[in-house]
């Protein structure tokens, strides 16, 4: 018969993940340290001699308070990992609830786009341009032309359905960290948006690449295209439009409004002024605890 095998090594020693800043080393290379720990002053004993013993107790002992810390941190991370399995730890009441929120003058400022863009159309004089920008942000109407001379109108429709008009609005103060926020905590955000029947297949185009440029494109599945939002399930609507009606009389969700002059005349319903007050505001909606903010 040929030599023996030899005898298979055994496998290293799994390393550790990088969990919570913790160092890379696992309680199996604390015991391993600790042999080495031990190897390295037995062999720096010459024979003979009390301190000598006394040198090696003391390299026990910190070899020993080693692996105890490691094993403090295992339990410790095994307790983090098991309140994160069960989502105890920080929970929102509102996670896995679903929210849908509308873009027109919610998430984005589309008067400032109109007023900017109308100015340039019809080549406003400064006083003329302030007079726009008082009667758009002032007005009494939630569709823009019902606030204009009919004879105004097809310059209206005009500057709503350019190139870019929908691609390039801005967003309201703290909209994009209020969402990203929601999300954070679980909430199935929804972006549920009309587009103009002036323009509806650019409009709906240019609300995806303004998505897209805003939000990044992990957020294109958030994104709902609907002319009749009561059909769309949620538990809450935030919306800046006084009525929002369709063909079904009963939807799932309940309409807080986004502040606006055009619906100021709404009473009975939840209001935001700013997006820094919206989980109070949806919490109070949906009848909730009020979060206590640090």
């Amino acid at each position: 018969p040929g030599p023996a095998a030899p005898a298979a090594s055994p496998p290293p020693p799994l390393a550790a993940a990088p969990v919570g800043g913790l160092p890379l080393k696992s309680p199996s290379f604390a015991s391993s340290q600790l042999a080495q720990s031990v190897a390295s002053a037995v062999s720096a004993i010459p024979l003979g001699g009390d301190h000598e013993v006394l040198s090696l107790q003391k390299g026990l002992e910190a070899a020993e308070k080693e692996r105890d810390s490691y094993m403090t941190q295992l339990h410790e991370l095994r307790r983090e990992m098991q309140e994160l399995r069960s989502g105890s730890k920080h929970a929102s009441p509102l996670a896995g609830l679903t929210i849908l929120i509308d873009m027109d003058n919610t998430i984005v400022d589309w008067d400032a786009m109109f007023i900017k863009r109308y100015c340039v159309e019809t080549h406003a004089t400064i006083e003329e341009g302030d007079a726009l920008r008082d009667l758009v942000r002032k007005r009494a109407h939630f569709e823009i032309e019902q606030n204009f001379p009919p004879e105004l109108q097809d310059s209206i429709q005009h500057v709503i359905a350019q190139p870019g008009f929908y691609s390039s609005l801005e967003c309201m103060p703290g909209a994009v960290e209020a969402l990203k926020e929601m999300v954070a905590m679980g909430i199935d955000v929804k972006l549920v948006t009309a587009p103009h029947p002036v323009c509806p297949g650019s409009c709906a185009s240019e609300k995806y690449d303004f998505l897209l440029t805003t939000f990044g494109s992990e957020w294109i599945d958030r994104m709902i295209i609907a002319r009749d939002k009561t059909h769309v399930s949620g538990a809450l609507l935030i919306d800046d439009k006084p009525i929002v009606s369709g063909s079904n009389r009963n939807p799932s969700w309940n309409q807080v409004l986004f502040n606006q002059p055009y619906n100021a005349h709404i009473t009975t319903r939840p209001r935001i002024n700013a997006w820094s007050e919206w989980e109070t505001v949806v919490s109070e909606a949906l009848g909730l605890p009020v979060p206590q903010k640090k």
